[in-house]
């Protein structure tokens, strides 16, 4: 047996390339001796035309004789994979059934519109379209008109309204707020006098034409987009002379509120005036004085609030006078049960000597006149011996008799 020193040679023993080459040769045939002789190549011969049928067919029989392969250590037969049963697939057949659909409706619309396509069935539908735009705008233009008759009808009722009630209160709240008031209702009538209300369009209807001649077609289109140039002015009337009413009324409104706002300010003052009036009659004149602006300011004119109010002012007058008179009264008593209770140092019974101790009845007097009579300038009544020269003062005609009580209140005949 070779070793492998024999099959192998040292390298470091070549001294030269012949002895590398010599040696190479060796080896090889060493490694030939030791593994055998290297296997030639051989070309796989390709299967000729005739039998490439043999071979389809042997193929096909194996195939149909195939059995089960078993494997070690499994017991009985392969479980083959089962087949079940094919569902419908309902959302596939709903979207088909929904693009044949669309197809169809599609086609349908195409068809539709290739026979619609000549240029009268086009101009015929232009002019529908005109006119049912002319046909809103008569529609606004009418509505507008009838705005503009019903704010006025609105504003003359209201001036007539609170007319008498602006006659009713002259003397009882601010002169000048009261003139602005009555002249602001005269311009409303002028304005409203002088206002044109714009005349209503004549309704449109299409007359009798060939539809299917495009030149009758294109004609009637012209006359409706020239009514509709004629609207559009007539819109523009209608809005300007709508906006003149609400302008005369807005300020008609204004000077009434501005009167309706003095109310309370007089009341003021005519409570103050006439502070001896009892307090219900003040807190009526008050009240009513303050009810004039608040139904302002809900939307009204207070016309009746205005009418209310003078009455209650009256009252309070009267009432005032007549404590000014209790108080009159209450005074008069008073003094004459002083002068009642006094004596005359001038006055006697006849006898000179001893005087007299008479007690005069007291005269009645006029407030404004009392102090004429009511003094002492008359003397006694000379039944003494008196001379009467010593009779009263006078002092109750001077405090009597100016016809003023205290608090500046004023004595009414």
């Amino acid at each position: 047996m070779n070793s492998l020193a024999d099959l192998f040679t040292d390298d470091r023993r070549s001294g030269d390339d012949g002895i590398r080459a010599a040696d190479s040769i060796i080896d090889e045939r060493r490694l030939a001796a030791l593994v055998g002789p290297p296997r030639m190549e051989q070309a796989v011969p390709l299967a000729r035309p005739d039998e490439t049928g043999q071979l389809v067919a042997m193929v096909a029989a194996a195939a149909q004789s195939a059995s089960p392969v078993h494997i070690a250590g499994k017991s009985g037969a392969p479980k083959m994979p089962r087949r079940g049963h094919k569902r419908t697939d309902w959302l596939n057949v709903a979207f088909a059934v929904l693009a044949v659909a669309v197809v169809t409706v599609v086609g349908v619309f195409g068809a539709i519109q290739f026979a619609n396509a000549s240029p009268a069935a086009s101009a015929l539908r232009a002019l529908s379209v005109d006119e049912a735009s002319l046909a809103n705008g008569e529609q606004a233009v009418q509505s507008g008109v009838t705005r503009i008759e019903t704010l006025m009808a609105e504003a003359r009722a209201e001036a007539d309204g609170v007319e008498p009630a602006l006659a009713t209160v002259a003397g009882y709240v601010d002169e000048s707020a009261r003139a602005a008031a009555v002249q602001a209702v005269a311009d409303l009538r002028a304005g409203l006098d002088a206002i044109e209300v714009p005349s209503t369009p004549a309704a449109y209807t299409r007359p009798a034409i060939d539809t299917d001649d495009l030149a009758q077609v294109g004609a009637q289109i012209d006359v409706v987009r020239e009514r509709s140039d004629e609207l559009t002015a007539m819109t523009e009337q209608t809005r300007a002379v709508r906006s003149q009413v609400v302008a005369l009324r807005d300020a008609f409104v204004g000077s009434i509120a501005a009167l309706g706002a003095s109310f309370p300010a007089s009341a003021e003052a005519e409570v103050t005036e006439y502070a001896e009036a009892l307090p219900s009659f003040r807190d009526a004149v008050t009240a009513a004085a303050a009810a004039v602006p608040a139904a302002q300011a809900a939307g009204g004119l207070g016309a009746a609030e205005m009418v209310a109010y003078p009455p209650l002012v009256d009252a309070l007058h009267r009432d005032h006078e007549r404590a000014i008179a209790a108080i009159i009264a209450e005074r008069e008593a008073a003094r004459n049960t002083t002068g009642r209770g006094s004596t005359s140092p001038g006055t006697g019974s006849g006898n000179s000597d001893t005087g007299g101790t008479v007690t005069p009845e007291p005269t009645p007097s006029d407030p404004a006149t009392g102090g004429d009579t009511g003094g002492g300038d008359t003397g006694g009544d000379g039944s003494g011996t008196g001379d009467g020269s010593s009779g009263g003062d006078g002092t109750g005609g001077d405090t009597g008799g100016d016809g003023t009580l205290p608090g500046g209140a004023v004595i009414l005949p």
